[in-house]
């Protein structure tokens, strides 16, 4: 994917990437033409991914932060993701170490479970510290809760990693300290089907809109599962029939 530019801010939104198409002339450079592997001396650069805890169908804002010991004309990263419970949305360098760099010298691609953001100094270098590279935008799906997705360093084919170039060209392999995003489920009263924080006659009809006649989705949709058979249809309304004016079993809606 390539990076968009957006205004002052320094946001940059996700665009379609395909791997056919012609790097930008500097990208190129770095990745063919990247010189021998170096020691990194004194105290090891790293790279380290933020652990966040979020709610099933909230976006989540991860960040990524690294250090250095000495002066950089490159960073880059690579990183691997489960797409099953995630989609990159975007990405930002505002409020980080690099936020004065401007969007032509910011190159950002996904394919599948990778994301690549490689970032350079032109003009100068960047300077030696500690702090923020960048925020990740996700999405997550209302059905990811339970779910804990790994955010590891990876290799983007054919030549991309995560790497620093010094100001003498020499190219390090910082640490990598991965990270996480844990999904929770959103708390719910099982029957509560239209959110209203109650179980009665309007979870009924707000089951059957929703079944026939394209009314709103429960949320979460395990809500209306008072059945708990993995499914919302016409057996959770007599289910919860049964329950409210018949004395039927108990709801057991899937957590």
């Amino acid at each position: 994917m390539f990076a968009k530019y957006l205004g002052g801010n320094r946001f940059w939104s996700v665009m379609i990437f395909h791997t056919s198409m012609i790097l930008p002339i500097s990208v190129l450079f770095i990745l063919l033409f990247l010189p021998p592997l170096s020691a990194d001396p004194g105290y090891p650069d790293t790279v380290r991914v933020g652990s966040i805890t979020i709610l099933e169908g909230e976006q989540a804002v991860l960040s990524v932060y690294f250090y250095n010991d000495e002066a950089l004309t490159a960073v880059e990263i690579v990183l691997d993701y489960d797409t099953t419970y995630l989609v990159i949305d975007s990405f930002s360098l505002e409020g980080g170490r690099l936020a004065y760099i401007p969007s032509t010298q910011v190159f950002f691609r996904n394919s599948g479970r990778l994301l690549n953001l490689a970032v350079q100094d032109w003009n100068a270098w960047i300077p030696r510290g500690n702090g923020l590279l960048c925020n990740l935008f996700f999405s997550t799906p209302i059905t990811a809760g339970g779910h804990t997705v790994v955010i590891d360093s990876s290799f983007y084919p054919p030549v991309s990693s995560t790497i620093f170039s010094d100001s003498v060209a020499n190219t390090l392999f910082p640490q990598f300290v991965s990270g996480q995003i844990t999904i929770n489920n959103i708390p719910f009263t099982c029957g509560d089907a239209s959110g209203n924080t109650q179980v009665n006659i309007l979870d009924v009809s707000f089951i059957i809109n929703f079944l026939y006649k394209g009314g709103p989705s429960p949320y979460p949709i395990n809500a209306a599962d008072v059945s708990g058979n993995g499914i919302v249809n016409i057996l959770d309304v007599t289910y919860l029939i049964n329950f409210l004016y018949k004395n039927g079993p108990a709801l057991k809606c899937p957590q």
